[in-house]
């Protein structure tokens, strides 16, 4: 029997609210609390793709807001003292980018975990973001070599990061895409 650390207690609380929003979106887990290895300490990484119904009517609560339209922000549980970092798509934008521009930038929710997807909004997304990194090896591979490095450093707060800040891992992505 696995003990469920207190990010993932959060996680049914934090559907629901979200849910409350629109109940079709795809909610997608990224982050340590995804790859199983959260600390007490960890915050809880969520992208939120939204049906175009609801973003239309721009419907927003505590978690979706203006301000995390595809940026993410941090918002404090005032209960549990848990940090969530979130932010949200509407689906239909959100595939057409990754069909058009690509999906460099969203490794993470691309291989997420799915949470909720009535609709399956965060699944079309997620597959359209697999074509992207299947053609683009190169890019994958940054990204898990960054999230290998980033898991070594949490550990090991001495091992230093070849790219220490989102700015310069995102120019290193540039140059290789």
């Amino acid at each position: 029997m696995s003990i469920q650390s207190r990010q993932r207690k959060l996680l049914p609380s934090l559907v629901a609210e979200i849910r409350a929003v629109d109940s079709l979106c795809g909610i997608v887990l990224q982050g340590s609390v995804r790859n199983h290895v959260e600390r007490p300490e960890s915050d809880i990484d969520l992208t939120v793709v939204l049906s175009e119904n609801d973003a239309t009517e721009q419907i927003y609560n505590r978690l979706i807001t203006r301000k995390n339209n595809g940026e993410m922000i941090r918002v404090l549980d005032a209960n549990s003292q848990i940090n969530i970092d979130i932010n949200w798509f509407v689906a239909s934008r959100l595939k057409a980018q990754f069909e058009t521009k690509g999906a460099k930038h969203f490794f993470i929710f691309t291989y997420g975990e799915i949470l909720h997807d009535p609709a399956g909004l965060a699944e079309d997304c997620q597959k359209a973001g697999r074509v992207y990194f299947d053609a683009h090896p190169a890019v994958a591979d940054a990204w898990r070599k960054q999230n290998e490095a980033l898991q070594r450093h949490k550990h090991d707060p001495s091992y230093q990061l070849e790219y220490p800040r989102w700015p310069d891992f995102g120019k290193h992505l540039a140059r290789i895409d």
